[in-house]
C-alpha cells in the first residue's frame, strides 16, 4: 500500500512540474518569426508568365510601378532554335 502511495505521489509531482513548465516556455511560433517589416518581392517569370510576388502573401500587381507585374500572358509564340531541318 505504501509503494502505490508512493507512485501516485510521484506521479502527481512529476504532472504538476511538467505543467509549470509549461506555461513558463514562450510557444515555438513567436520565436521562428522574423522582422515584420522585412518585405520582399521578386518576379516569377516561366512558361510564358509573367507575375510579382511578395513574401507577406501578396501576388500581382502592387502598384503602378513599371517593375510590377499583375499577370502577363506572352502574346507572340516562342520559335524553337534547336530543331535541326531534315
Amino acid at each position: 500500500m505504501k509503494n502505490i502511495f508512493t507512485f501516485i505521489a510521484a506521479t502527481a509531482f512529476v504532472i504538476l512540474l511538467m505543467t509549470i513548465e509549461g506555461q513558463t516556455q514562450t510557444p515555438f511560433y513567436q520565436t521562428i518569426r522574423g522582422d515584420i517589416n522585412s518585405r520582399a518581392g521578386n518576379v516569377h517569370s516561366g512558361n510564358q508568365v509573367r507575375t510579382s510576388f511578395f513574401n507577406y502573401g501578396f501576388i500581382g500587381r502592387r502598384s503602378g510601378r513599371a517593375d510590377d507585374f499583375g499577370g502577363e500572358w506572352r502574346s507572340t509564340p516562342v520559335t524553337n532554335t534547336l530543331e535541326t531541318s531534315a
